[in-house]
């Protein structure tokens, strides 16, 4: 009988993330983009005045995210979780440009932009 030795960790993700602070806007709200992989983000919103963000199930939004100071990346994502106490999701990229795969691939590996 085997004897285990070792429990892996739970991450369990099929695309490695890499940790970023960046600003963004999903459908016009602010966010800070907390983590990036090719797969999607997680992020956080940021709720301003009154209210709560409701995410559209099942709905391709737009996001943005600044990476330098005159440039903007955009995404189309569907949101894959949504932790309402903490306002932070996960999003899921709907499909990524060649343009938009290189980008992610800088930041993902730590490369400058």
């Amino acid at each position: 009988m085997a004897k285990i030795i070792e429990i892996a960790a739970g991450e369990r993700r099929r695309d490695w993330r890499r940790e970023v602070m960046l600003e963004g806007r999903l459908d016009g709200h602010p966010i800070k983009v907390l983590d990036v992989s090719f797969g999607g983000i997680g992020g956080a919103i940021e709720i301003v005045g009154h209210g709560d963000y409701q995410a559209p199930a099942d709905e391709n939004l737009r996001l943005e995210i600044e990476i330098g100071k005159d440039q903007t990346l955009i995404f189309e994502v569907i949101i894959v979780r949504l932790m309402e106490p903490a306002g932070t999701f996960g999003a899921q990229f709907v499909s990524l440009s060649d343009e938009q795969f290189r980008v992610l691939e800088k930041l993902t590996m730590g490369r400058p932009l």
